[in-house]
């Protein structure tokens, strides 16, 4: 674990000091003050050592140093900068998950949305009219790379994480929020039963290969 220098103590205790004198005139003391920022000193450095201890073992340890890096930049306190660097960890796995899981998300986007039905639409074949009502598939609605929203009748299989993460239907003034919805719904049948669906669909698709 890296050591903090003194220096850098003394400038972390400033920056706690500065942000805490508008505080200053609810304490009654100068002491009660020293004691609030010791507190906080106490805090930010746990936070640097447990900022120091991050490692994952499917990320490598020069992309951990760039996401602290990236951390130390946009912000000043050590507690920031480990939230920042835990969020990046775990969107990254979050990301290669729903990579590795890409072809179940799709099919069961398309089971989902395929149950929707209105019983206004009216049903002719060959022009005579055989009854009101059909089932048909909601179409969603997603975040583009660019920033725009698109429309399309099914998820695919090329959107990336950020896009099934964002894909959702809509229903007038309401959203309904598909691709987390699916990817918590994975994570809960995960967690209950005990299973791992990357391991699954490694499985599945070893045996459709030994097959051909």
């Amino acid at each position: 674990m890296n050591k903090l220098s003194d220096e850098a103590i003394l400038l972390l205790k400033k920056h706690i000091e500065d942000k805490n004198k508008i505080l200053l005139d609810t304490y009654d003391t100068d002491k009660e003050f020293n004691k609030q920022v010791n507190i906080q000193m106490q805090k930010e450095l746990q936070y640097f050592s447990k900022l120091n201890d991050i490692n994952s073992q499917d990320i490598s340890t020069d992309q951990i140093e760039e996401y602290k890096k990236i951390a130390a930049e946009k912000y000043i306190n050590y507690s920031e900068q480990y939230s920042y660097v835990i969020e990046k960890i775990k969107n990254y796995h979050r990301n290669m998950k729903i990579h590795k899981l890409i072809q179940p998300i799709v099919d069961l986007e398309n089971l989902i949305g395929n149950q929707c039905y209105n019983s206004n639409i009216q049903n002719y074949r060959w022009g005579e009219w055989i009854g009101d009502g059909r089932e048909f598939k909601y179409p969603i609605k997603y975040l583009c790379r660019d920033g725009s929203l698109k429309k399309e009748k099914y998820m695919k299989k090329d959107f990336n994480a950020d896009e099934i993460m964002s894909a959702f239907y809509p229903f007038g003034a309401n959203d309904l929020h598909i691709g987390k919805s699916i990817f918590k719904l994975l994570d809960y049948l995960e967690n209950r039963y005990s299973l791992n669906f990357i391991e699954l669909e490694e499985k599945r698709n070893r045996l459709i290969n030994e097959e051909k």
